[in-house]
C-alpha cells in the first residue's frame, strides 16, 4: 500500500517489480485474502457471529478460515525475455486453521490449485482471484469434505510440496469458543532471560506466522540470503483506543528478536473507512497486514534493552529515531505489554486488560 514497501517475498533480481505488484494487491483490501464464504453453517464450537470476534474487532469482512493471504510476486524462475510471470506467494499464515494445518509456510509460492497453474502475466491477481472465489463457491454450497490441494514451492530450497487444505476448517480452529495452542506448532521456549521472555514466548506459541515487511528487515539489519530470503516472524495485534501495538517475535538468527510496532494510523483509505479514528472497529486486516502509514517501531529483546527505533512519519520515508529520543516511547510500548495485556477471553491467548486503554493522542 503506498508510499511504504511491501513484506520481502521469495524473489532476487526482480524486488523492485516485487514491490510493485505486492502494493497493488494489498489495496484491493480483502479481494486479496483467501476466506471462508460467511454463509458457511458455524461448527459447534465457533463464535456465533463471526463480526464480532473481540480480539481484533473484525467488522464487516469473512472470517479467514482458509487462514492464509498471498500477493503476487515475480517469478524469475518461469519468466523469459518475451513473457514475465507471476505467481502468488503466502505472506501470511493464520493459526488453527486449514492453511497452517495443512503446512503452508509465509514464504511460499503456490504453483497450483487443485492442479490449475497459478501463475500468469499482468494479470495474475484476477488469475489467483477466480481460482479462490471457485473454492469459496464450492464452500458455501455446505458441501461436506471439501479439499483444496496446492503444489507449493519453499523459500530458498525450491524444494516442491503438495498440501491439502481440508476445508471448512475443522474444531479447534481460529474464532473458536475457546482458544487451543496450535496443535500443528511445535512448542518454543525462549531461553534468554529478562522481562519480555515470557511474552515472546506466547506470541511464538500463539502468533500469526508471516513474513517481516522489507523496511524493518533493512532499517534493523536483519539478515537473510538465499537460503532464506525472507525473515519470518509471529506477530499479535491489539488496539487500545484509536492506538494499535503490534508485537513481532523472531528466533531466525538463533537469537530471540522482538520488534514493538506503534500504530497511529492504517494503510489505505479502505481500511480507514472500515476503522473510523474516533471509534476504532477494526477490520481483519488489521490484525493481519504488516502496513501502517505513520508509525514507530523498537527493536529489542527478552532483555528489554532498546537496540533500533524508526518512525514512518505519514507521507514519508522511514526515519532513525535517536536512542534516548525514542526511549520514553519504547518504554510506555514495553509497559503496555507487559502490564496492559493478559487473558480476558477464553477465545483468544492475548488482549487487552479493561485498565489498559489507551488516551486517545493527540
Amino acid at each position: 500500500m503506498p508510499p511504504i514497501d511491501a513484506p520481502i517475498m521469495v524473489t532476487r533480481t526482480h524486488l523492485a517489480r516485487r514491490l510493485c505488484c505486492a502494493t497493488a494487491a494489498l489495496m484491493l483490501g480483502a479481494s486479496c485474502c483467501v476466506a471462508a464464504a460467511e454463509s458457511k453453517a458455524a461448527a459447534p464450537d465457533a463464535t456465533a457471529d463471526v463480526t464480532q470476534l473481540s480480539a481484533f474487532k473484525v467488522t464487516g469482512e469473512q472470517l479467514e478460515d482458509f487462514g492464509f493471504r498471498v500477493s503476487p510476486s515475480f517469478d524469475g524462475e518461469r519468466s523469459n525475455a518475451s513473457r514475465k510471470i507471476y505467481s502468488p506467494v503466502v505472506d501470511v499464515v493464520l493459526p488453527n486453521t486449514a492453511a497452517s494445518k495443512a503446512g503452508v509456510r509465509p514464504g511460499d509460492r503456490i504453483l497450483t490449485a487443485d492442479s490449475l497453474p497459478t501463475a500468469s502475466g499482468a494479470s495474475s491477481l484476477n488469475h489467483w482471484r477466480d481460482l479462490q472465489k471457485k473454492k469459496w463457491t464450492e464452500v458455501a454450497s455446505g458441501k461436506s469434505g471439501v479439499t483444496w490441494t496446492l503444489q507449493v514451492e519453499t523459500a530458498g530450497t525450491l524444494e516442491k510440496r503438495m498440501l491439502t487444505l481440508q476445508l471448512p476448517t475443522p474444531a479447534p480452529h481460529w474464532g473458536s469458543m475457546v482458544w487451543r495452542v496450535p496443535e500443528d506448532r511445535i512448542p518454543v521456549v525462549v531461553p534468554e532471560p529478562g522481562p519480555l521472555a515470557e511474552r515472546a514466548q506466547q506470541v511464538l506459541n500463539n502468533g500469526i506466522w508471516m513474513l517481516l515487511r522489507g523496511s524493518y528487515v533493512k532499517g534493523f539489519r536483519l539478515p537473510i540470503d538465499a537460503a532464506h530470503p525472507s525473515f519470518l516472524c509471529h506477530q499479535w495485534t491489539l488496539w487500545s483506543g484509536s492506538i494499535g501495538h503490534r508485537i513481532y517475535v523472531s528466533r531466525q538468527r538463533g537469537r530471540t528478536d522482538i520488534i514493538f510496532e506503534v500504530i497511529d494510523k492504517e494503510n489505505t483509505p479502505f481500511f480507514a473507512s472500515l476503522a473510523p479514528v474516533t471509534v476504532p472497529e477494526r477490520n481483519l486486516a488489521s490484525a493481519t497486514t504488516v502496513f501502517a502509514i505513520d508509525s514507530r517501531s523498537y527493536l529489542t529483546s527478552p532483555s528489554g534493552e532498546l537496540e533500533i527505533a524508526w518512525r514512518l512519519p505519514r507521507n514519508n520515508q522511514q526515519q532513525e529515531i535517536p536512542l534516548e529520543a525514542a526511549r520514553a516511547g519504547f518504554e510506555a510500548e514495553m509497559d503496555f505489554w507487559l502490564k496492559k495485556v493478559g487473558k480476558v477471553s477464553p477465545r483468544w491467548p492475548l488482549g487487552v486488560l479493561e485498565s489498559g486503554a489507551d488516551a486517545p493522542r493527540k
